[in-house]
């Protein structure tokens, strides 16, 4: 590692100088992304987590693994603490773990790193690592397909232990809900995965603000207790890990900046060509020329795979009378009836892929900032600049069960630029339907728009299709026949009463006008709203980032 080091500290002094730039480089250390064995390895720490102080941020024993911390607090490491205790091992040249410290670290020479400062936790490890017929049978969105988990047998249940990548387990873990939906409220532990969920929202979010640290750190606490009460023997070090989240976004930032997951990504690829190849004599040399040979593969098949930009595929050019009248009515107002319009299935852009009927969240409406979801219909260019026409989703409300937001169709069609299609949350997003309601990770979108006459109107085939069930069906049409019989009622009472009502309205009508003057009376610097008088704080550098965000 000396060289390594060495290497590293010229990069910091000395820096690189770069003939395009005309000018040199300085670059300045911050932190090492491992996982936890390794960081502990590369710290100087213990590489034991069943027993002494299995922490490398505090001072949390395993016997005290147990003890909420709404009961406790574990003092942190510190720099001076730890490097008495490095002086300790190595004057009396102790080979005994003292405080769960074994020796120095591998990086101790280098500029900017100490072993309770540069070693950040992992998200992937400490959260994404942690029935057959349904999961085999669930069919996964478009963008979630890339990471279906495999299928979750018996045996897997019987001993805890799930397969799959991180990615794999973490898409499950999001979709839990959704696959198991209709007993979701039979689970004892429903709570606990709720709990839980919140904080992966979290921790995942980008960016994430720092008003929601203190929330995070009494879900992380309330998280810790929830888990020695109910499953006193699955608290792991990775359940404390969890309650250092808050400290540690606060000391090195977003999560997801120091996760190890792209690394574990090509690091499958070499164990992979390594079980392969069978060669024992220069597998570093083996491994190197595979690789070569793959990127020069996937740079001569897609050479737009470095360009900065977008990547449109099957593009073609439309009439403007070929499209919905809608869309006609929409782009009268941005385009001429002479321009040449393009339209494309699908755009790759900054590596993010956006197609018809994917849904994108466009804005955060109020102080709440409930989320403004729009399904995309059509992508179009005009006057050699692409855009998205999409249709704007009403949000209902927010599913705790299924952490889903619930939408409904607006029929109001806009026009989103490419370039701010992201800005709000980095990813286009999927639809699942249950219980015929399409929902997904942040929403449900109901599948069509049935009015009250439609609802009386209903045949038995229309039934059948909507709810499968005998038991579902004789519930509906139960319920639709007690609707029907009160409407009926209403509206007999309401013929009844209609002269009463006249009479009322006149009577009504000359007390409306006097309260109406006496309220223009009033002063006009009285604000009759009581709810703009609360004060709303200055939030403009509340985010650890400059962009607005949706946790996930």
């Amino acid at each position: 590692m000396n060289v390594l080091v060495e290497d590293l500290n010229l990069l910091q002094t000395e820096g690189i100088s770069v003939p395009c730039l005309s000018s040199r480089v300085y670059f300045v250390f911050s932190s090492i992304c491992d996982d936890n064995l390794a960081a502990n390895e590369v710290g100087g720490f213990q590489r034991n987590f069943s027993t002494g102080n299995f922490c490398r941020h505090c001072l949390i024993t395993y016997e005290q693994r147990h003890i909420s911390l709404s009961d406790i607090s574990f003092v942190p490491r510190t720099r001076w603490q730890h490097d008495m205790i490095i002086d300790r091992i190595t004057t009396n040249n102790i080979r005994a773990t003292i405080q769960g410290v074994n020796n120095y670290s591998w990086f101790k020479d280098l500029i900017g790193f100490h072993p309770t400062e540069s070693l950040p936790p992992d998200i992937m490890h400490d959260t994404a690592e942690e029935i057959e017929r349904r999961t085999s049978s669930f069919v996964y969105g478009y963008y979630d397909s890339s990471n279906k988990p495999p299928p979750i047998k018996k045996q897997q249940l019987t001993y805890s232990n799930i397969a799959g990548s991180a990615s794999q387990k973490l898409c499950f873990f999001r979709l839990f809900p959704i696959v198991f939906h209709d007993v979701i409220d039979q689970l004892t532990l429903l709570p606990l995965y709720t709990i839980f969920r919140e904080i992966i929202s979290y921790i995942y979010a980008n960016p994430i603000r720092k008003s929601w640290l203190a929330y995070l750190d009494e879900l992380c606490k309330q998280f810790h207790f929830m888990m020695i009460e109910f499953l006193p023997d699955n608290v792991t070090p990775k359940v404390h890990f969890i309650t250092e989240y808050p400290r540690s976004i606060e000391k090195y930032g977003l999560p997801i900046l120091n996760s190890c997951i792209r690394f574990e990504a090509k690091h499958l690829f070499f164990k992979q060509i390594a079980n392969r190849t069978f060669n024992f004599k220069n597998p570093l040399l083996t491994l190197l020329k595979r690789h070569q040979l793959r990127r020069c593969l996937l740079s001569d098949l897609n050479p737009s795979s470095y360009s900065p930009s977008m990547i449109i595929r099957s593009s073609k050019s439309v009439d403007l009378f070929e499209l919905a009248i809608p869309v006609q009515r929409l782009l009268n107002q941005y385009i001429n009836q002479a321009d040449s319009v393009f339209e494309c299935n699908s755009i790759v852009y900054h590596h993010k892929n956006i197609r018809a009927k994917s849904v994108i969240v466009h804005d955060l409406a109020h102080t709440e900032e409930i989320p403004i979801f729009c399904q995309v219909h059509h992508l179009l260019n005009a006057k050699d600049k692409w855009f998205i026409i999409a249709e704007e989703l009403n949000t209902i409300s927010f599913n705790d069960k299924l952490w889903s937001y619930e939408v409904e169709f607006s029929g109001k069609l806009i026009k989103i630029d490419i370039e701010k299609c992201f800005d709000i949350l980095p990813h286009c997003l999927d639809t699942y339907l249950v219980e015929q309601t399409r929902y997904n990770l942040y929403f449900c979108v109901l599948d069509e728009d049935i009015d009250g006459e439609t609802l009386v109107l209903l045949q038995n085939n229309d039934i059948m299709n909507i709810f499968p069930r005998i038991k579902d069906r004789v519930k509906f049409i139960d319920l639709r026949s007690k609707m029907i019989s009160n409407l009926n009622e209403q509206d007999e009472n309401n013929d009844e009463s209609t002269g009463v009502l006249n009479e009322n309205t006149i009577r009504g009508s000359s007390v409306s006008n006097e309260a109406q003057q006496s309220n223009n009376d009033i002063d006009p610097m009285t604000d009759p709203d009581p709810s703009s008088n609360i004060v709303c704080s200055d939030d403009d550098n509340d985010d650890a980032l400059t962009k607005a965000t949706l946790p996930i």
